[in-house]
């Protein structure tokens, strides 16, 4: 999308909006990870829509689609003290409560139910989308008087010490029972051809009961080994496993290309392990789509929403903690490398493994709690006596003379 061709003077602050999802959507281009990000923004921007019809038709008294002079460096810290206090917008309505029977008046009333909120990631998502979109006007030209890092500045002040640092997510050390679960899961038997009782329905569920459950099996061990982003894992193709599957015997790790964030290439190892689930699962196979792993819809990959109930339904069923999903897998690789006690990995290698843009988001996210038991270990070693840095100042004195 040519963005010089959009007539300033004629647009309003939702049809810049609007320009700027339309934006983003094409500058994603074909990567599946891309696309998702850019759709999220746009969602993130219903929200903002949503705040700006709160804080300026209903207080201020301005219209639809609003000028865009009403953007001032106020905004983001606005913005935020809505967020806050705002409960999520409900889609549908709430059913009534239920009666209580009568002989019930002399039992303790239940607690209250605390008002719904947004988490405090969805409201860090919907900054980080307001900010980019604020960041394109500014670059456009398309707002007047507009200072951005005014209003940064502004936010990070006004939350203050409330600013909460990033909520580090829960981690069961039971995590590999997923893998585990599913590798013990019985395969259904291969339909009889001479089985007079089987019909080709039959026969049918059959064999997609079990490439289902291999398919499975081999997406786990695949979280597992690369970390990967569920938008990522859905966006694999089969040409470099093909080939790899060709080798005799197979390699004890393949290297794969993925496409993350921003457009971002990286390379990722799967194990022998993975690769012969993967073989497996791929021996089903019967299409001709170049996706590895594909859905209920014939030839298209499987969907996200598919990958999350896998795993969900595993860690159910394993006993592994209700707040597991695919991202676990992501923050127990991280850890495990942080955690090498002989062979701790380097954070800029842990950065590229996980396609992080800047260290920042690694150190962030995973090193501070992953690495406080090896950084006090490697503190004890290293820390002398004053006795024995005197000693010490004093050979190398020597060793001078």
């Amino acid at each position: 999308m040519d963005d010089s061709n959009i007539e300033t003077q004629e647009l309003r602050l939702f049809d810049l909006i609007d320009h700027f999802c339309m934006h983003i959507k094409l500058s994603a281009g074909a990567s599946d990870s891309a696309a998702n990000t850019a759709q999220s923004y746009a969602n993130a921007m219903t929200v903002f829509k949503r705040f700006v019809r709160n804080a300026y038709s209903r207080k201020r008294g301005f219209k639809a689609p609003y000028p865009t002079s009403i953007l001032d460096s106020d905004v983001l810290l606005a913005y935020y003290d809505w967020l806050s206090k705002t409960p999520p917008s409900q889609g549908k309505k709430q059913p009534p409560p239920v009666q209580e029977p009568d002989n019930t008046e002399d039992l303790a009333p239940p607690p209250p139910t605390p008002p719904a909120r947004y988490a405090h990631a969805t409201i860090q998502h919907y900054l980080a989308a307001t900010k980019r979109f604020l960041s394109w006007t500014v670059s456009q030209d398309y707002v007047k008087n507009f200072d951005l890092g005014k209003s940064e500045v502004k936010l990070k002040g006004g939350r203050g010490q409330s600013g909460k640092a990033y909520p580090h997510r829960k981690i069961d050390p039971n995590l590999v029972k997923i893998l585990l679960y599913y590798d013990q899961q019985p395969l259904p038997s291969d339909p009889d051809p001479d089985d007079p009782n089987l019909n080709n329905l039959a026969a049918w569920h059959k064999k997609r009961r079990k490439a289902a459950l291999l398919r499975n099996r081999a997406i786990v061990y695949t979280l597992f080994d690369t970390g990967l982003r569920v938008s990522e894992l859905t966006g694999l193709k089969r040409d470099e496993i093909d080939r790899a599957l060709k080798s005799v015997p197979l390699p004890e790790d393949i290297g794969l290309q993925v496409v993350g964030k921003g457009g971002r290439l990286r390379t990722v190892w799967i194990t022998q392990d993975t690769l012969v689930r993967i073989k497996a699962y791929l021996a089903t196979r019967i299409d001709s789509s170049d996706h590895l792993f594909i859905g209920s819809k014939k030839g298209k990959p499987i969907t996200r929403q598919m990958v999350w109930k896998i795993v969900k339904d595993g860690a159910k069923a394993a006993g592994v903690g209700d707040f597991t999903g695919p991202h676990a897998f992501r923050h127990w690789l991280a850890r495990q490398l942080f955690n090498d006690e002989e062979n701790p990995v380097p954070m800029e290698d842990v950065q590229a493994l996980l396609g992080h843009a800047s260290p920042t988001t690694t150190r962030t996210i995973y090193a501070p709690h992953s690495s406080k038991a090896r950084l006090h270990k490697t503190i004890k070693k290293a820390r002398k006596s004053p006795e024995e840095i005197v000693k010490q100042q004093n050979a190398k004195g020597q060793d001078g003379d």
